[in-house]
């Protein structure tokens, strides 16, 4: 499996989002953090999944977007290096 590294501040995050589900309905910010974690699995298996965002910033080029399934209004934003 391809390594995917996660910065602490996009865990943290995924933590707020959770909690902020979770104050509605407890058992939808688990499967928020359950789907999450799912759709990272699925881009470190297939990094070219998911739409070019379309910044025009050259370091920003590709970076692609993917919607955390059951969450689409959120997604998960990532950046493959390229190859050499």
């Amino acid at each position: 499996m391809a390594n995917l590294i996660k910065r602490p501040v996009v865990i943290q995050d995924l933590i707020d989002h959770a909690t902020y589900i979770s104050r509605d309905n407890l058992d939808a910010g688990d499967r928020f953090i359950y789907a999450a974690e799912a759709t990272f699995q699925r881009i470190a298996e297939l990094p070219a999944i998911g739409k070019l965002s379309g910044f025009t910033t050259p370091k920003l080029a590709q970076v692609r977007q993917y919607p955390i399934k059951g969450f689409n209004k959120h997604i998960i934003l990532s950046n493959t290096p390229r190859s050499r």
